[in-house]
């Protein structure tokens, strides 16, 4: 099926679902492309000894629950605590030790709900689920059937699951269900014999958790513990005495003494000091106690850890001001004000930098001081790394920055008192839109750079504030929130996409007057995510009212009408409305070709979906020379193999396959399957679409064997890039019972 979504701009996306599909961006509109299953495996680096410091004991503990014996029941561990107290560390720590003695491990990140039910869908399929079955059963289950069957050991450690309803339901705690979307699904339950789950989480409510679970309170490091560590940290800072006496005045949160340590190294160690500063250990407790005093209410009370850090937060930046990295702070709450999520820090910065090369202080904004600048706050403990460098010098760098949560909130409210928030949310969405600009149009294997940058992108959006913003900033940040949406819609993840179009809506609806083309271009995706998730009558509904609004405010002739109306005219051909979507199709063909050009991507789009038309009602014949003409009108200005080139190619072969000539359909369909998965790769949708095609022609030519095959292998592609639910896999599934059951093989 041909589809053109078009915004504004000459972008072009290329997305093929159960045939063509070409979908036009907003100016330079994010392109990737494909699902990556998310990692499972214990994320590097390894917690040092500053961070596991006070706790052997508790270590040794657990791990001896977790080796007690297959004779017995498996251990739920939960580690709870403060923010900053050490639970990922400390869990990370025992993850190693188990993968060391031969154990399967595997690591959910449960900050992000959707992140979190991914992560343990991939467990499952590495436990031995077959990837089908999470298709008619809640994949929880699938999970636990799957754990339960498993003859060696394993442990799954679940990081900062701090909203336990999306992983643990109401009572009765765990339950079987039927919904495949995991919709209340128990995903924490007793562990079988040798089975080992573990969880970090800031929730120490025992009500929260099954009475089958063991609750562990990581409380911070006595005075002794802290003492240790600073002086690990900077060991000519002063004696044992003084460390204790200030580890007591940071209330032992690890995560404050790593700061607070690495700050008194760097001072002491400076062969080039500015003063003043603190260098001793006793220095730093009495300029903290001056920073209490004019943070907390009452400096006779003690100061809970979020004071703490932000009293830390402030020396550590204004040390590093003081060193000549006077960019810390500024890239500190630019990150601040980004999700919770893979800072992919090099474009973002670089972007940063164009943006403050004009106005004051222009002059600091070099590649090298953002550098430096970088490396002084991960020193400083406010800026974590995450990833592994590549092993060899063919492998890229696989590292990402971010924040520890609890400095991301700090550093937030020193934005929100001094008033800086809307100005640096509004360079944000400056930013994040410079980088989306610069993105290539067809990154194909790309999704792990595009998926925390659409993060970040609805992030910005749903923090925008009309009230509070100029009209044109906080339009661009919906315009981010949009192509964010859009390329969550593109690689197949159709449910958030419709959820993140409707929030789209939502903040266009907040601000007035609205505006209509925007509001059109959005309605119409939104009806295709809603078309894609099986409510065909729904859809054409929505987009009906959409043509209808576009036509009249905006007129017939309009780029944002004709797109509509091949949206609702793909979506009457679903829905068996063949004529009704010929004609619309004709009807934008014959506008669209005078007002904008036989070359306009909505030109060659009508007319290749009208050829489709013609193939659904049978006649082939008739189809050819569209088809033919789309895919020379398209050649004749973007020469190469791009997306719509085997897009038009594959629909050119499958017309000739369902006209019944299978030996010409073989000769285009050979190449075109070889040259598909080299240039978009085995897990692209769209090779998925051609295989299939080549799949069906097996079966018909009576290749049985070799069609399952092949339609095995589109199964595992398409459960991995699209998700369980996607109608693709659902129609990959019915294609397999099908083969399976035929009886005819080649001679």
């Amino acid at each position: 099926m041909i589809q053109l979504s078009n915004a504004s701009g000459n972008a072009v996306q290329v997305v093929l679902h159960r045939g063509l599909q070409i979908n036009a961006f907003p100016p330079s509109p994010p392109a990737g492309i494909g699902g990556v299953p998310p990692s499972v495996d214990i994320p590097c680096p390894c917690p040092g000894d500053d961070e596991l410091e006070g706790r052997d004991a508790i270590v040794r503990s657990l791990l001896g629950r977790a080796y007690g014996g297959r004779d017995r029941a498996g251990a739920c561990e939960v580690l709870c605590g403060l923010g900053g107290v050490g639970k990922t560390a400390l869990a990370r720590e025992l993850a190693r030790r188990m993968r060391d003695r031969g154990t399967r491990v595997w690591w959910i990140p449960a900050g992000n709900g959707a992140r979190m039910v991914d992560a343990f869908r991939a467990v499952a399929v590495r436990a031995g689920a077959d990837p089908a079955n999470l298709l008619s059963v809640n994949p929880a289950d699938v999970l636990w059937d799957a754990l339960r069957g498993s003859t060696d050991p394993w442990a799954i450690f679940v990081d900062a699951l701090d909203d336990t309803s999306c992983a643990i339901p109401p009572a009765p705690a765990v339950t079987r269900s039927s919904d495949p979307a995991g919709a209340g699904a128990a995903w924490i339950r007793p562990p079988p014999p040798g089975g080992f789950l573990c969880v970090s989480s800031r929730d120490c409510r025992p009500e929260r958790w099954g009475s089958w679970v063991t609750i562990n309170k990581i409380d911070c490091l006595d005075p002794v513990s802290g003492g240790r560590v600073l002086l690990r940290h900077s060991p000519c800072s002063g004696d044992r005495e003084s460390a204790e006496r200030l580890s007591r005045s940071l209330g032992g949160l690890p995560l404050a003494l790593g700061i607070v340590g690495r700050f008194l190294h760097r001072q002491a160690t400076d062969p080039f000091p500015v003063p003043p500063g603190p260098v001793t250990f006793a220095a730093y407790a009495e300029l903290l106690q001056e920073r209490l005093e004019g943070i907390a209410p009452d400096p006779d009370d003690p100061a809970d850890p979020g004071t703490v850090l932000r009293a830390t937060w402030e020396i550590s930046v204004e040390r590093l001001h003081d060193d000549g990295l006077v960019l810390a702070g500024e890239i500190l709450r630019f990150l601040a004000v980004l999700a919770d999520a893979p800072i992919v820090h090099v474009p973002l910065l670089e972007a940063l930098r164009r943006c403050r090369r004009e106005g004051p202080g222009a002059g600091n904004w070099t590649a090298r001081r953002i550098s430096d600048t970088l490396r002084g706050l991960h020193g400083a403990s406010l800026v974590e790394l995450h990833g592994k460098p590549g092993e060899n010098l063919q492998e890229p760098l696989d590292l990402r920055i971010g924040l520890h949560p609890v400095v991301r909130a700090v550093t937030r409210a020193d934005l929100r008192q001094s008033e800086g928030w809307y100005p640096m949310l509004g360079t944000a969405v400056t930013v994040l839109r410079d980088v989306l600009d610069g993105m290539p149009r067809e990154p194909l294997d790309d999704w792990g750079t595009w998926e925390p940058l659409c993060e970040h992108a609805l992030c910005l959006m749903h923090a925008a504030d009309p009230g509070a913003m100029d009209r044109e900033t906080f339009l661009e940040a919906v315009d981010l929130g949009h192509r964010a949406a859009w390329a969550r819609y593109v690689v197949g993840h159709y449910a958030q996409a419709e959820e993140d179009f409707r929030a789209v809506l939502h903040r266009l609806s907040e601000h007035d007057p609205q505006d209509p083309r925007r509001t059109v271009r959005t309605s119409s995706c939104l009806g295709r995510a809603v078309r894609e998730a099986g409510r065909a009558g729904e859809a054409a509904d929505l987009l009906r009212t959409t043509v209808e609004r576009s036509t009249r405010e905006l007129g017939e002739r309009d780029q944002n009408t004709l797109d509509a109306r091949v949206n609702l005219g793909r979506t009457l051909r679903e829905m068996g409305e063949n004529d009704a979507a010929e004609t619309m199709f004709t009807q934008v063909l014959d506008i669209a070709s005078e007002t904008l050009g036989e070359e306009h991507e909505i030109t060659v789009v009508a007319r290749l979906n009208r050829a489709r038309c013609l193939r659904d009602r049978g006649a082939h014949t008739e189809a050819v020379p569209e088809y033919r003409r789309g895919l020379d009108t398209w050649t004749r200005s973007r020469p190469g193999t791009s997306l719509m080139t085997l897009d038009i190619r594959y629909e050119m072969a499958e017309n000739l396959r369902l006209a019944g000539d299978l030996e010409r359909a073989e000769q285009e369909y050979v190449p075109l399957r070889s040259e598909a998965i080299e240039f978009l790769g085995r897990s692209h949708p769209n090779t998925s679409v051609i295989r299939r095609g080549w799949a069906m022609l097996l079966e018909t030519r009576g290749r049985s064997p070799q069609a399952r095959e092949e339609l095995q292998d589109v199964l595992t592609a398409r459960m991995e890039t699209l998700g369980e639910r996607h109608p693709q896999v659902q129609e990959t599934l019915r294609d397999l019972r099908r083969v399976r059951g035929s009886s005819r093989y080649a001679p």
